[in-house]
């Protein structure tokens, strides 16, 4: 836990330089007012990994909310984890 999120991270032993001197954050899980937030930090710069991320979400016929790295979704049903 960091950041008050449960998150995935790269350890400082592997990558040791960072702006902020913490590791750096892959994925995260959050919980918010109304909703639940995922961060995919890979998909923000990578459009392929973004693409492919976009139509598997696709393909469960669930509606998608994004915003840059973030995936919001109601509740854990919404989100396929398959």
């Amino acid at each position: 836990m960091q950041r008050g999120m449960i998150e995935y991270v790269i350890p400082l032993e592997q990558s040791p330089v960072t702006y902020n001197k913490q590791a750096l954050q892959y994925a995260a899980l959050t919980s918010q007012k109304n909703y639940l937030s995922l961060y995919l930090m890979n998909s923000y710069d990578n459009s392929e990994t973004e693409r492919w991320f976009v139509k598997g979400y696709g393909d469960s016929r669930k509606k998608l909310d994004v915003c840059k790295p973030c995936v919001h979704f109601k509740e854990l049903d919404d989100f396929l984890l398959t």
